[in-house]
C-alpha cells in the first residue's frame, strides 16, 4: 500500500516540476513570439558606441590626416571589400572565410568608394599574435586582393606627418609588391 502513496506522491511531484519547467519555458520563447506588426520581438539592445574611445580618437585621426580625397570607414567587413569570382570552385567557402571577418578602419577613394587601404587595430608583432590569436587569414585576403593594411595602435596619438608617412609608405610597398594585379597609376589620383 506504501508504494502506492509512493507513486502517486512521486506522480504529484513530476506534475508540478513539468509545470514548472513548461512555464519557465513558456516565458523565454515569449520574448521570440510574434509581435502584432508581424515582427519577432528579439533580445537586442542599442549599443552605446561603435567604436572604442581609443577607436574613435584613432578614427579623427585618420579623417583630419587624409583629407577630402579620401572616406574613412571603420568596422568593416571583409567581403565589402574584396570578391571571389564567380566561376571559383569553393566559391562559398571562400565567400564565408571573407564573411565572418571585420577590418577596424578602411580608407576609400572618395570619387567611388573603392579600398585603398585598411587600418588595423593593434600590434603585428609575433609576441602579440600568440597572445591575442590574431587573425592570419584576415591578413591572407587582403593580400591576396592586394588591399594594403597596416597596424596603429587605437591609444596612441599619432603627429599628422607621420601618419601620413606611414598610409603612404604602406601604400608603395603594395603597389611594389603586386607589379601585374595593381598599378601605381589605381592610386595616383588620391592625395594623402
Amino acid at each position: 500500500m506504501w508504494w502506492s502513496f509512493a507513486i502517486s506522491i512521486s506522480f504529484v511531484a513530476g506534475i508540478v516540476v513539468s509545470s514548472l519547467l513548461w512555464n519557465r519555458d513558456a516565458k523565454r520563447k515569449s520574448s521570440n513570439l510574434p509581435r502584432p506588426d508581424g515582427g519577432l520581438m528579439l533580445p537586442f539592445e542599442k549599443s552605446e558606441a561603435i567604436l572604442t574611445e581609443g577607436e574613435l580618437k584613432l578614427q579623427k585621426q585618420l579623417m583630419w590626416c587624409v583629407g577630402d580625397d579620401i572616406i574613412v570607414f571603420a568596422k568593416t567587413r571583409v567581403l565589402d571589400m574584396v570578391k571571389v569570382p564567380k566561376k571559383m570552385e569553393r566559391r562559398e567557402f571562400y565567400n564565408n572565410l571573407a564573411r565572418t571577418r571585420c577590418v577596424d578602419f578602411v580608407l576609400c577613394d572618395s570619387k567611388n568608394v573603392a579600398p585603398v587601404m585598411v587600418i588595423l587595430c593593434g600590434s603585428p608583432s609575433a609576441k602579440k599574435r600568440a597572445e591575442e590569436d590574431v587573425d592570419d587569414v584576415r591578413e591572407d585576403i587582403l593580400n591576396a586582393a592586394n588591399i594594403p593594411f597596416m597596424y596603429l595602435s587605437p591609444n596612441k596619438v599619432y603627429p599628422p606627418s607621420e601618419l601620413k608617412s606611414q598610409i603612404r609608405n604602406a601604400i608603395t610597398r603594395k603597389i611594389a609588391e603586386s607589379h601585374a594585379a595593381v598599378t601605381e597609376s589605381a592610386y595616383d589620383d588620391i592625395t594623402i
